[in-house]
């Protein structure tokens, strides 16, 4: 459906060049995000993995990250995550 879309928006002629058709089976479909949305996207995902790497300890994140860990903190909110999350004994039950 993608590669459709894509062919009839880049020719113009009634009859579609097999080349234009191949190059667009070629091409991954890319999501197109909003600025704010990739940005978004890309900051949960970097906190993600530091996480991650880190077992879920904000002040060894923070320093990788290198920012402070209020900072840290301020952004894991900003995202819905916690430390237990990323911790090696799972999530901690309330």
């Amino acid at each position: 459906h993608n590669v459709v879309e894509q062919v009839t928006a880049l020719d113009t002629t009634p009859l579609v060049p097999l080349a234009l058709v191949q190059r667009a089976l070629r091409v991954p479909s890319m999501e197109v995000l909003s600025y704010t949305e990739a940005r978004t996207r890309f900051e949960r995902d970097y906190l993600v993995g530091l996480l991650k790497i880190t077992d879920g300890n904000v002040a060894d994140a923070a320093r990788l990250a290198d920012r402070n860990r209020t900072e840290f903190y301020r952004l894991m909110q900003k995202h819905g995550l916690t430390p237990g999350l990323f911790r090696a004994d799972g999530p901690v039950a309330e």
